[in-house]
């Protein structure tokens, strides 16, 4: 055999030699040199008649976990391309790392905060109703006239409110003011006409128009049924037993005036 046959033969089996990744760099040249000049070469063209097997390759030390199983080099473990001599010596084609891509992890979006009890979103949707209301008793056949407020939700129905404002205060009577209609005969209370304001604060009350034509239309019921108890003699026609405007009231012509503006006159004025 010649001597590059041997040669390459020898680099075959020794794997890249002290080039692969794991295996210790050792005497490696200076063993291939001892090989080759044993190595028998061509004399005149003939071979020998039996020709010299080469020794067999010396066992690399590898570390443990680097790559060699049984004293084969990484390289051929990991499939070499052996078409690529050159290409296996120099590199010895070390295996590519896989690295695993990770999923973005998506966060949801944060809710938006709630608005605090109180807001100013809050206060926006908010505002004060007042309405009047009239009670009818069988017995005596005369009515009570009478008014209520409530803070209600400007975003939702008003009417069902101005009603549940009626109910509440309906509920209320007997209990909580003098001169009410004491007689357990009378009906329940029946809207009458309402109107909505911005005062959530019942003191401020005056600085809505809504109040004012609520506080007309009181007293011009009670003028339409009859008038006051303390306006009239026996027998009486209503079941009010004061005025819902006192006579003296500086602003009672307002109150009037206003509400005849809204839902219309039902009886003229009757203070001072």
């Amino acid at each position: 055999m010649s001597r590059p046959v041997a040669l390459l033969l020898l680099m075959f089996l020794a794997g890249c030699g002290a080039m692969t990744r794991g295996v210790r760099p050792g005497t490696g040249q200076e063993k291939l040199r001892a090989i080759a000049a044993s190595t028998p070469v061509m004399l005149g063209g003939t071979l020998p008649a039996a020709p010299v097997a080469p020794p067999p390759p010396m066992p690399l030390r590898g570390i443990s976990g680097e790559g060699l199983g049984n004293g084969i080099p990484r390289a051929v473990l990991h499939g070499t391309h052996f078409g690529d001599i050159h290409g296996w010596v120099q590199g010895c084609y070390a295996p590519k790392a896989t690295v695993a891509r990770e999923k973005p992890v998506r966060t949801p979006p944060a809710p938006l905060p709630a608005p605090e009890a109180g807001s100013d979103r809050d206060k926006e949707s908010l505002g004060r109703l007042y309405a009047t209301y009239t009670k009818f008793n069988p017995k005596s056949s005369r009515h009570y006239s009478g008014r209520t407020s409530m803070v209600v939700d400007l975003r939702k129905p008003l009417r069902p409110q101005a009603e549940q404002a009626v109910a509440t205060r309906d509920s209320n009577h007997h209990t909580d003011e003098s001169g009410e209609p004491q007689s357990p005969g009378f009906r329940q209370a029946v809207l009458d006409e309402f109107d909505v304001g911005t005062a959530l604060n019942y003191a401020n009350r005056y600085s809505d128009i809504a109040y004012w034509r609520v506080r007309g239309r009181e007293q011009q019921l009670i003028d339409f049924f009859g008038g006051a108890q303390s306006d009239t003699r026996e027998p009486y026609r209503t079941e009010n037993v004061n005025r819902g405007v006192a006579k003296d009231n500086p602003l009672g012509r307002l109150f009037h005036d206003a509400a005849s503006k809204k839902w219309g006159q039902i009886h003229p004025y009757t203070g001072d």
